[in-house]
């Protein structure tokens, strides 16, 4: 893998990835927060469990309901092979 993502849905209170998790991969890691269109949608407070659990990139905000956020993510994505 050249690329880790975490996701972390913005309307949990809490993550499945213990602390620092991440840090454990020589990969460089972004995170994906799903939901962001949602009323109980707490975005800062997943922005703060994806850094927790080591996500030193970038953090994408998507919502596949109404697409936001998907093409900056996947164009991102695309990118990573030309490095």
């Amino acid at each position: 893998a050249q690329i880790l993502v975490a996701v972390q849905d913005a309307t949990r209170e809490d993550s499945f990835f213990p602390p620092n998790y991440f840090l454990m991969f020589p990969q460089h890691t972004i995170g994906v927060v799903t939901k962001a269109d949602m009323a109980q949608a707490n975005i800062a407070h997943s922005q703060t469990l994806l850094r927790q659990a080591g996500v030193t990139g970038e953090i994408f905000f998507v919502s596949a309901l109404t697409g936001s956020g998907l093409s900056e993510l996947r164009e991102y994505l695309l990118n990573q092979n030309n490095v």
